[in-house]
């Protein structure tokens, strides 16, 4: 069927005309590649909301770990595709436990370490004559005149997340070249890690990133993106320790966590703290 033809500037042409200018130009004002520049107020929702979904430790066997300056006195990149596990030191103060007294080793989901599969270091017992007694007046006591002091030295891919100075410099792990202000990272997981493709590639709202937080704090202080890769044991990385890139503002004194976060079009799923 053919539509009906007007002369161009009859009342009918006019009037045809403006309701196809109107039709056309609501197709262009809604359309899901214009709808942003048209109407930004529908892109006004908040995205950079944080969801805590820590991965189950047992079902599924779904694992990853963070671990800080895992090389320290060691070459850069000692913990390139090597496995290591982090331990964590607990003073056994339970009187009913049979390892009261003494300092046991952790895994990261709070297990005990069995003694013989620890890589722990043993201490060293020095004198010290404030000790009258078993933690006595301090931890550190074993007895009469008798404390314990942590070894000097400790393996490699070692996690050392008990004090970090935001003033230091670090290392590439890829090359050895120093860094300044930032800090070495170590990274596992049992899975493939997700990197956004194509025009997402880039895109802060899609991929996985670790970033330092303030503990509670949604506030982003640092981050770093993980590119598209599957660990063999560990891989490492270095994150900055200046505040939101400014090299004349660094990280202050307290505590801070290092967030393992999925980001997608909807929000940020921290899986790992």
């Amino acid at each position: 069927t053919a539509e009906a033809q007007w002369a161009r500037g009859t009342p009918k042409f006019n009037e045809e005309f403006a309701f196809r200018t109107e039709a056309q130009e609501s197709n262009i004002r809604n359309h899901p590649y214009l709808v942003h520049v048209h109407n930004p107020a529908k892109f006004q929702i908040d995205t950079d909301t944080y969801d805590f979904q820590p991965y189950p430790w047992l079902d599924p066997p779904y694992r990853m770990n963070i671990m800080i300056n895992p090389c320290e006195s060691h070459p850069f990149d000692c913990c390139f595709d090597t496995y290591g596990s982090p331990e964590y030191a607990f003073l056994v103060q339970d009187q009913l436990d049979s390892a009261f007294g003494s300092e046991v080793q952790l895994f990261t989901d709070a297990s005990r370490i069995p003694a013989l599969a620890s890589r722990r270091p043993d201490d060293v017992v020095v004198n010290d004559i404030e000790c009258d007694g078993l933690i006595d007046p301090k931890f550190e006591c074993l007895g009469f005149n008798a404390a314990r002091q942590p070894f000097t030295e400790f393996p490699v891919c070692w996690d050392r997340n008990s004090t970090v100075d935001s003033t230091e410099s670090c290392r590439n792990p890829t090359t050895g070249e120093e860094i300044q202000y930032c800090m070495e990272l170590a990274f596992t997981q049992n899975a493939m890690i997700v990197q956004c493709g194509r025009q997402y590639e880039d895109d802060p709202h899609c991929g996985t990133f670790l970033e330092i937080h303030k503990p509670g704090d949604n506030e982003i202080l640092s981050q770093i993106r993980l590119t598209k890769q599957f660990p063999s044991g560990y891989r490492q990385t270095v994150i900055s320790t200046t505040l939101r890139g400014d090299l004349d503002r660094v990280l202050c004194r307290g505590e801070h966590e290092i967030w393992w976060v999925q980001r997608t079009r909807y929000n940020f799923v921290i899986e790992f703290k």
